[in-house]
Parts: structure tokens; sequence; C-alpha cells
């Protein structure tokens, strides 16, 4: 029954997807948002409760989740009970301090000054923030391997500079290594980021597209996957 459901689902998103943009809705505020939804990704939270976990320990105290996206063949295998190791995935979230107001379009490009300013949107207080989720999913895989010695350490994030500059968004590139240390063995990876800062019917949602370097053409679907994203939710909103 689990198989026959995740079938449907995939293939409602592949008939439905092509005709009219597929989203998912969240509150913020006063506000009801309609969050695009990636073509070939699912929004899990509902049917993975597991996922909902992992994706809350990316999201530090001052944000608030409102989305996640992952890659149908990963959804399709985790309703089936087998682990995956997302590679590409998307994660939306709100700004708390700002659910209950409505930002106005001088004040989001005061805001978007500032990160100008800043030639950054990932600052050390973000980095230390990040860091804390990953020493919290570090601690509990350990509980679950029996791996006290695990450790999941953020190296030098990078900006690779700004590549979306909009009146309702900005967006940066940013490129982060990651060190897995298991006690025994030491695994380096390399990952891109794609960070935006979007104000949507007056409410600051932040929009992350992941995925590990591979090639260049890894930074070009971020860019791409975001400015579509960014269309979209301007549309149907």
């Amino acid at each position: 029954m689990r198989k026959f459901l995740v079938g449907l689902i995939v293939a409602l998103q592949f008939v439905y997807g092509h005709a009219q943009v597929a989203s998912f809705t969240a509150v913020v505020g006063e506000e009801t948002l309609a969050l695009p939804q990636p073509i070939g990704f699912t929004e899990p939270l509902a049917a993975l409760p597991e996922l909902r976990k992992f994706a809350e320990l990316f999201t530090g105290p001052p944000h608030r989740l409102l989305a996640l996206y992952v890659e149908d063949s990963d959804f399709q295998l985790a309703m089936q009970g087998i682990s995956v190791r997302m590679k590409r995935y998307f994660l939306v979230q709100a700004l708390r301090a700002t659910e209950k107001k409505t930002v106005s379009v001088a004040e989001f490009s005061h805001f978007k000054s500032k990160v100008r300013g800043s030639r950054t949107l990932v600052d050390e207080k973000l980095q230390g923030e990040i860091q804390s989720q990953l020493d919290n999913i570090a601690k509990k895989l350990g509980e679950n391997t029996d791996s006290a010695d695990l450790s999941l350490k953020l190296g030098e994030t990078k900006s690779l500079g700004i590549f979306y500059d909009e009146p309702n968004a900005i967006s940066e590139l940013a490129i982060g290594n990651m060190a897995l240390n298991t006690g025994q063995a030491r695994r380096d990876s390399h990952m891109l980021v794609g960070m935006t800062l979007a104000n949507i019917k007056g409410k600051l949602v932040l929009f992350f597209a992941y995925s590990p370097l591979r090639s260049a053409a890894d930074s070009e679907w971020i860019r791409n996957q975001t400015q579509t994203w960014i269309r979209e939710a301007t549309t149907i909103n």
C-alpha cells in the first residue's frame, strides 16, 4: 500500500507539475504563503516525521522551518524504510523575529544593502549557529550508532558572490567544507549552498539550495534552481 501511495504521489506531481506550479503552503504571521516545489522534488514532512527531525536540526533557533524538499528518488527509498544520503535538497525557513511584521519594499532594500555591505549572508554568528546544529547532529548520530567519538566540523565557508539581486530577493552562492570524524577515520566533503533572502507578501523567507560540489555544473544547477524558485514564488503569491 505504501509503495502504491509513493507511486501515486510522484505520478501526480509529474502530470500536474508541467501544467502549473506545484506548491506547499505555510503560514507566516497573518499571511499564507505558497512555496514552490521544485520539479523532481517532494515535500516529505507530513509523510516522514524522521525527515522533519533532520530538517529541524539544520534550522537554528532564530529561524522556523517551513518546508523541506528532497529528491523524488530519496523520498521513495525513505518511504520504503531505506536509509538515504540526501545529496541535493532545499530548505525554506522564516525569520522568527520578523514573522509578525510586514516588510515594505523600502525596508527590504535596506536589508539587502546590509547584505551587500557585509559581502556575505554567512557571518561569524551564523557560522557559529551552523556548527552548533552540526554538534547536535553528531551527538544524535553517535547515540544511534554507538560512536561516541563521532564529530562533524564546519570548515571555512567561502562566499562565491551574489548571483541574484532584484527588488524582491537577493541570493549568494557559497562553498563550505565538512569534516566527518569517526574517531578512526576522517572524511572531508565540499558542499555548495545557494542562500536566498526573499520578500514574499511582506514576509522575509530564507531559501537554501544544497548540492555536493562535483563539477562546475553543480553551481550552475543551484543558480538555475534558485532563480526558478524566486520567479515562481513571485508568480503564485
